[in-house]
């Protein structure tokens, strides 16, 4: 073997970015732009989970940063806080006290009461609270499919299921999430209309998504927020069906309710929807449970309004992060789900998000060919302004987006692959590589 040879794979090894330097140009490109793909496609498998927790904790800032001030006037929560706890006592209270609140409640004008609470055991008092609720204008108590696994616990009664949803996927259609236990109220407790409150939770220990329907021994159950809609309907039972999108910017699912013919409610594919974060914390006025049961809140402040009861005191455990606050209340939530299903503002990914990716990567391989095709000048200083400029352009699309049109589009494989295939091809210029190529010309 000649000592051209030696060198020429002397050098390789030493260098694999000379492999580029002697093919043609063009091609040279394209393989850096191949390259710069595979390697993100590699990163969100090996690191899926890390990269979706970033990609949703910057894609919230669509909301956050300029976020939604103006008062929520139609739900009202009624907080079990601290001051409460002071005045009635620890948690778990007597079930009198709690008929005691929701007769003021209801006394106060309000429209229709939630409870994001579930009342598992049979107690004292429960006479007295069940014929509160009954005679509340409206009533709705929580239920806890448990989805997650190793949780086979089956406490109290599921009851109040939507009919026309299937269980199964034998048809085509969405698989539900299915229950392998629950904490629901007790059978005292049968006729008082109810919804989950069933989280997905993150890795990050966020909620961003409820399941709009949980499944559990064959019956689908709503969410406590479709509940609310679905109480004070005339239809018995409860009817719905979901439907696939059909349009490239429809969700991947549609979730019709027939008491609403007009409200078609975003799903993914996996049954859940997106909670919107679209509004400010102190859009959502909050008042103490025995301000209200003490009659010392401002007067007209419930009047026709749905009402949340649940707790938010610290020690209840009812606390999760936010892209507004690391401890923010699990009743929250909810006021989130009902302003946004009032609203008909879900937030959702549409069903081509993948393919509008993979045109915003195609823009950017272009826009990076034609910088890699010019002069020194245009490739030395271009490359690494675009290697910026492109995250921050696919971060921003995602943002204006999510603010104006309530689509979470995705933004961080397009944004790490217009990073790494700039790197790649300033590297590998001529411009980028000059010292490099120097210095191996002279081993």
């Amino acid at each position: 073997m000649s000592d051209s040879k030696h060198l020429s794979i002397n050098s390789l090894s030493a260098n694999p970015l000379n492999f580029l330097l002697q093919l043609a140009p063009s091609m040279a490109r394209l393989l850096v732009l191949i390259a710069a793909l595979l390697l993100c496609v590699g990163l969100f498998l090996v690191s899926g989970a890390s990269l979706v927790n970033l990609e949703e904790r910057l894609g919230a800032r669509g909301w956050t940063l300029s976020p939604q001030l103006a008062r929520e006037e139609r739900i009202i929560v009624v907080a079990i806080d601290e001051a409460s706890l002071a005045a009635i006592g620890p948690w778990p209270w007597a079930r009198d006290q709690l008929a005691t609140l929701v007769d003021a409640i209801d006394a106060a004008g309000a429209q229709l009461q939630l409870h994001d609470i579930a009342y598992p055991e049979a107690r004292p008092g429960d006479a007295a609270l069940l014929a509160s609720l009954q005679d509340a204008r409206g009533a709705v108590i929580a239920q806890v499919p448990a989805i997650r696994p190793g949780q086979p616990v089956a406490a109290g009664q599921m009851t109040h299921p939507l009919s026309g949803i299937r269980c199964d996927s034998a048809d085509g259609g969405i698989q539900l999430p299915l229950a392998s236990g629950y904490l629901a109220p007790h059978s005292g407790f049968a006729s008082i209309p109810k919804g989950h409150i069933t989280p997905i939770i993150s890795a990050d220990g966020a909620v961003r998504k409820s399941p709009a329907i949980i499944c559990s021994d064959g019956q689908a159950y709503p969410a406590l927020a479709l509940t609310a809609f679905l109480q004070g309907s005339n239809f018995s039972p409860w009817q719905a069906s979901i439907e696939a999108g059909g349009s490239l910017l429809d969700p991947a699912y549609i979730l019709k309710l027939d008491a609403y013919p007009g409200l078609d409610i975003p799903l993914d594919a996996d049954g859940n929807m997106r909670i919107s974060f679209a509004k400010d914390p102190s859009a959502y006025t909050a008042v103490s449970a025995v301000d209200v049961i003490n009659g010392s809140i401002d007067e007209g402040l419930l009047e026709n309004a749905w009402v949340l009861i649940g707790g938010t005191a610290f020690g209840m455990g009812d606390i999760v992060p936010t892209p507004y606050s690391g401890a923010a209340t699990g009743v929250e939530l909810q006021a989130r789900l009902l302003g946004s299903l009032l609203d008909m503002e879900v937030p959702y990914t549409p069903r081509s998000a993948n393919i509008l990716k993979g045109l915003l990567c195609l823009l950017f391989s272009v826009a990076l060919y034609r910088l890699a095709i010019g002069g020194d000048r245009i490739k030395a200083y271009g490359l690494p302004v675009a290697a910026v400029v492109l995250p921050a352009a696919a971060l921003t699309l995602h943002l204006v987006l999510l603010q104006s049109a309530d689509l979470w589009l995705g933004w961080l494989f397009p944004a790490l692959y217009g990073a790494s295939a700039a790197s790649f091809l300033f590297c590998s210029s001529s411009a980028g590589c000059a010292l490099n190529a120097a210095a191996y010309s002279l081993t």
